[in-house]
């Protein structure tokens, strides 16, 4: 199995706006392309997550990766790889039940939702905060993961038409149609023998 070949990651170079990024970089942190999973411990997860390394104890590691995946599972739907809307929609709200927010305003008057509460628990209510804002200006459905089983991650759509299902059509794009043109060729080579 090759993998991509390391450097900076594409989804950075048009990453998804304001604070939908943020989002972005949460999911993105598993481990592709030969990078270590920034949720395996503590120390690699401050850097994600912003808050002290104490607080990220073995349970709030867990219920980090169980969101983060649950969240790269609708935007596996987003992209138009079936996963089963209904299962990846019932996984975020299983993971967001306890979130609570609040209404907060920015310099400008401009309202919008925010976490309320501290710490960790505060991380993932701007989490679904920032989920409710991108639904509502029409950008959380831009917000896909590549269909690359070997890659995953989270881009934002910047086509027009939205129909990006890749994060590259150079890299993931070309070798999910590769797979496709090999298991073609190696079912008809079995029909053939048959």
């Amino acid at each position: 199995m090759t993998s991509i070949p390391l450097g900076e990651p594409a989804w950075r170079a048009h990453p998804a706006p304001g604070e939908l990024g943020r989002l972005q970089e949460f999911v993105n942190s598993h481990a592709y392309s030969g990078r270590a999973d920034l949720l395996a411990d503590s120390h690699t997860a401050r850097a994600c997550v912003a808050v002290r390394p104490d607080t990220l104890d073995t349970a709030a590691l867990h219920r980090l990766r169980e969101l983060r995946e649950a969240v790269r599972t609708v935007l596996l739907t987003h992209a138009g790889h079936d996963r089963g809307h209904q299962a990846a929609g019932v996984a975020l709200r299983a993971q967001l039940r306890n979130v609570t927010l609040g209404v907060d305003t920015d310099d400008g008057g401009g309202v919008h939702a925010a976490g309320v509460t501290t710490g960790l628990t505060r991380f993932v209510d701007d989490l679904a905060a920032i989920m409710v804002a991108a639904t509502t200006d029409g950008t959380w459905a831009r917000l896909k993961a590549c269909g690359n089983d070997e890659c995953r991650v989270a881009f934002y759509d910047h086509t027009r038409s939205r129909t990006g299902r890749y994060c590259t059509s150079g890299i993931c794009a070309n070798r999910a149609r590769q797979r496709a043109f090999r298991a073609r060729h190696s079912a008809g080579a079995a029909g053939e023998q048959a």
